[in-house]
This record gives C-alpha cells, structure tokens and sequence, in this order.
C-alpha cells in the first residue's frame, strides 16, 4: 500500500540546489520530491527576481467596474506571484462589496485521484477530468501538487481558510484593488515594461478651466494610476494629408498644455480649445 505521509526533508535558503544519486542504493520518495522543489523553488525564484509580483496588463485590462459594488477581473488578466504565474481566461466577478479590498488568493495543497481539478487552476473553472490514478492498478501510485487560485474579499492566510483541503504546502496572497469609500484603488503594480492607454479627447468635452483663458477636460480609465508619468503620444493612424495637418494643429495645442494624473482619472489643461477631436496615447514604461 501507498505511503504518502513523508514528502520531503528539503529546507529551503541553506544553498542546496541539487540531489547526488549513488549507485546500487535505494532512492527514498523524500529526496525525490525534494529534488522536484528545488527545480520549482530555482525556477520560481528566477521569476521573481527578474519581474517580481504584479500584473501583466498588456494588451489586457486588469479589472472593471460593471455595476456599483462589483468588480470584475476581465478574461485574459495575467498576474505572477512568488513565481506562480496565473492566468484568467473567463470573466471573473466578485459582487457585493462595500470598503473591502480585492485578494487574489493562491494555495497549493496534496492532490489525490479523488480531488477536483480545475483549468488553469481556477476554482470558478469546468472541472477537468482526474488522470493521477494509472487505470492499470488497483491503488494510486503517485499523488500531485495543485496549485488552486480565486479572487476574494478578504485574504485567506492559513490552512483554516481551507477547510475542503488538506496538506496544504503553500498559500500565497496579493491584493488587487482596494475600495473605501466608493472610490477604488488598484494597488496590484503593473510589471510589463511598457504598455499603452488609447484615449480619445473630444471636441464637445472641454469646459472653462479655473483659470481665465483655459478649458479643461477628464478622461477615466482603470489603468491610470496617481503618481505615474505616462509619456503623451500620437493616436492618429493612416489619416490623409488634409486630416494629418489638422490633427497635429489640435495635437500641439494638448501637449503644450498641461495634464494631472489621478487615480483612474487624467485631467488635461489647455490654453486653446482644439478645433477637432484629438485620439491620444498615454505610453506607459513599467518596471
């Protein structure tokens, strides 16, 4: 009969990175398995050090807001976490929040030929179909490490958190996005190096600005963060001559202007209010 009860005497952060065989001696399954988390752990840790934990948000959003006390991780987000990377392939809602923030919460726990298994390990996926248990014997052989993902309104931290699964290994957790009082904050940090936000500043938008001569107009977006310095660009694309000229009078007329950068929110500032509308780029160079 199988014996699953020892998995591996391996202590990580002492400088071991490989496993020596020797030759006519038995292999135990706790050097076996702690060779295999030394390839995960190496493999993680390179992750990590070179990109770090946040969100791969280009070319896709990370989250919207469809209806109030809702939030929605849109299909094809991307996040890495200690070297775990998750992916979202179906729309992913969480209802009824007030003040709390938005966790994504990542645990990886003992999987046995009974255990539901989930795509992409997706807890809101279809189940997939079981494969641990080789239909030739009588008694499972071997069991896995799963790694299961949700996104949450509160973080789950400890095995209790848990309580469908056990001999959890690992439990990881980000947070994505925190509201309070209404207003949303994305604290997951961007870890692409460069990604761009298409906008489109509209000629009937502009109101009289604060001060005398100027006209003011704000454009929101998930993406924008307070504190950043996205670099304004171009958004116009084979236009003809005529429309070419046209487009970069209105476009000399925002970028000699000014912009302030809140969350979610930009705000441009001009000293002339353009003739047409005027398609941007805010061109973002992350981490």
């Amino acid at each position: 009969m199988a014996d699953f009860t020892h998995y591996t005497n391996y202590v990580p952060d002492y400088g071991v990175n490989g496993v020596i065989f020797s030759a006519g001696k038995t292999v135990l399954e706790v050097e076996l398995n702690e060779l295999q988390e030394i390839n995960k752990r190496e493999s993680r840790k390179s992750l990590s050090s070179a990109i770090g934990n946040g969100a791969i948000v280009s070319p896709y959003s990370i989250g919207s807001v469809p209806t109030t006390g809702s939030y929605t991780i849109m299909a094809g987000a991307k996040f890495i976490l200690n070297g775990i990377v998750i992916f979202v392939e179906n729309d992913i809602t969480i209802t009824g929040i007030t003040n709390e923030s938005i966790w994504l919460n990542v645990v990886e726990f003992e999987g046995t030929f009974a255990t539901v298994i989930k795509k992409n390990g997706d807890i809101t996926a279809t189940a997939g179909t079981n494969w641990f248990k080789d239909g030739r014997g009588e008694s499972e052989t071997t069991r896995r490490i799963v790694m299961q993902f949700s996104f949450d309104k509160y973080k789950k931290e400890t095995n209790t958190d848990y309580p469908d699964l056990s001999n959890i290994k690992n439990i990881y957790n980000m947070e994505i996005v925190r509201f309070n009082a209404g207003v949303r904050k994305q604290t997951v940090v961007p870890i692409l190096r460069e990604y761009i936000i298409d906008l489109n500043l509209q000629r009937s938008a502009w109101v009289a600005g604060t001060v005398a001569g100027t006209f003011t107009q704000s454009i929101s977006h998930h993406l924008i963060n307070e504190g950043s310095e996205p670099m304004l660009v171009k958004g116009i694309h084979d236009a003809t001559p005529e429309a070419q000229s046209a487009y970069m009078k209105a476009f000399g007329i925002v970028s000699s202007g000014t912009a302030t950068v809140t969350n979610y929110t930009v705000t441009f500032t001009v000293y002339k209010q353009p003739a047409t509308d005027v398609p941007i780029r805010l061109l973002y160079r992350g981490l």
